[in-house]
């Protein structure tokens, strides 16, 4: 499973439904599905759960869930930087 299907998976949870790539493409995510403060709090929460990272207060930001790519590039940059 690619960290992709991972980030789509944790997507579909938090919204409760099965989610595609082609759903979450693009941007504005927060709208087209309808995520409050409190969902995309929960997001990042899953998202370090399932990648076994923390995410600081300072990297905690609303547009960090609005986009897939931006998620994808993130979660890409704390795993690097654990590996070192």
């Amino acid at each position: 499973m690619t960290d992709t299907d991972r980030l789509i998976n944790v997507f579909s949870a938090t919204v409760g439904r099965h989610l595609s790539r082609e759903d979450l493409s693009g941007g504005n995510l927060i709208a087209s599905l309808g995520l409050n403060s409190i969902d995309a709090l929960q997001l990042l929460i899953q998202v370090e759960t399932e990648f076994g990272f923390s995410i600081e207060d300072n990297e905690l930001s609303i547009e960090l869930v609005n986009s897939l790519e931006r998620l994808e590039t993130f979660v890409a940059q704390k795993q690097q930087a654990q590996a070192v």
